[in-house]
């Protein structure tokens, strides 16, 4: 059995909670804000009968719309790199107006930024 004794080890955020938090980082950057209140539960955010209006810019320089409404939760939560749902397309392009799809969000709020994987700049 392996046994770690210390007599104690400091421990460093990089978001110090309380007035003391720092503006800059380590380097200097300014330090974004964090959210005051705790994010809604993904749940509520993509639950049944939501709509959401999704933008793309198309090779004519236009912008095409799609709206989708919730049709059923696959897979919600926090510390995930998605949200999945099926949705109905309420409105859009004909090839898919009327159909159900697929659709997978890569909403910030619920990514855990430390799933995310590394990269070195050489």
């Amino acid at each position: 059995m392996l046994s770690i004794q210390a007599e104690s080890i400091p421990v460093t955020y990089p978001y110090p909670p309380g007035p003391n938090r720092p503006s800059k980082d380590f380097f200097g950057r300014l330090l974004p804000p964090l959210p005051s209140t705790t994010p809604p539960p993904a749940s509520t955010i993509y639950d049944v009968g939501k709509t959401f209006s999704i933008t793309r810019p198309t090779a004519k320089g236009r912008t095409e719309t799609v709206v989708i409404k919730v049709v059923r939760p696959i897979e919600l939560g926090y510390c995930q790199f998605t949200q999945s749902v099926i949705a109905h397309v309420e409105s859009g392009p004909p090839y898919l107006l009327g159909r159900d799809v697929f659709v997978k969000v890569y909403d910030p709020l619920y990514i855990d930024p430390d799933d995310l994987p590394s990269m070195s700049i050489i």
